[in-house]
């Protein structure tokens, strides 16, 4: 059966009607869709992933991807408003509807969060997802791991808010070294705002001394505000006259000489 030109229109017409706003509607008051590309996302190493959709009226969305619900691009009826995309990895434990909490004594999780400000003011808006890498796993070992009992690393950063910023706070997370595991000692940093990460390390005979390793990263040219954070190692050598400190990223390492 062949359907006419106006019959076509009136079908058309019809089905506009049912699935969204009439033409003669207030067009502000119609939902837009919100198409979210996911395929960026290993789900297989990412599992599971928050998404939460706020506003200033607070929470429009949550829902959680694993390897059950997960598909490349997710489709989404939001209001239309000004929105904050915020996704996150490895957090899991740690969260809550106002964020990222690291509590006093334990590293950051390893966390990867992607955080979005979008204006939903039309029939559709996009939005492709990438998450970024918001920690650093810092090495630090010692030519002579006999000489330390202890090492504390300190910052002001304790976790991340709702939209995926850090936030400030006291960041402590102690080591207990000796000969078998003075060899490496590994901490996991949440993203830094400003320059204040501080080494104490207690030597054998009990004396602490503190080192701003937050100064040699910045001569290394380490930046905190890259979009996925580089781990770094720092190997620590005690000489007649000082401490040699040796710090490698990933294609590139700066040796500095501390008086002590």
């Amino acid at each position: 059966m062949k359907i006419s030109a106006p019959g076509i229109l009136i079908v058309l017409f019809v089905l506009f009607g049912i699935i969204g706003c009439s033409v003669k509607e207030e067009r502000d008051a119609c939902p837009c869709r919100l198409f979210l590309d996911l395929t960026s996302v290993d789900i297989m190493d990412c599992s599971p992933v928050q998404l939460y959709i706020m506003s200033e009226d607070g929470i429009e969305y949550e829902a959680e991807f694993n390897n059950d619900n997960f598909q490349d691009t997710c489709i989404l009826v939001v209001p239309r408003k000004e929105l904050d995309i915020v996704l996150w990895s490895g957090g899991d434990g740690y969260m809550d509807n106002n964020g990222l909490t690291i509590p006093l004594g334990e590293d950051s999780p390893p966390v990867y969060i992607h955080s979005r400000n979008l204006l939903a003011h039309g029939e559709s808006v996009h939005d492709v997802v990438t998450l970024e890498k918001n920690y650093c796993i810092l090495g630090v070992d010692f030519v002579d791991p006999d000489r330390v009992q202890g090492l504390a690393l300190r910052g002001d950063v304790a976790g991340f808010d709702r939209y995926g910023r850090p936030v400030g706070g006291e960041f402590c997370v102690c080591s207990h070294v000796d000969s078998l595991s003075g060899l490496h000692n590994t901490f996991y940093v949440p993203r830094q705002v400003r320059n204040s990460l501080y080494l104490d390390v207690e030597e054998a005979s009990g004396k602490v001394k503190t080192f701003p390793i937050h100064e040699y990263i910045s001569e290394f040219g380490y930046d905190w505000k890259d979009r996925n954070l580089n781990d770094l190692n720092m190997l620590l050598e005690y000489t007649p006259v000082g401490v040699s400190i040796t710090i490698r990223g990933w294609d590139q390492e700066i040796v500095i000489d501390v008086v002590i």
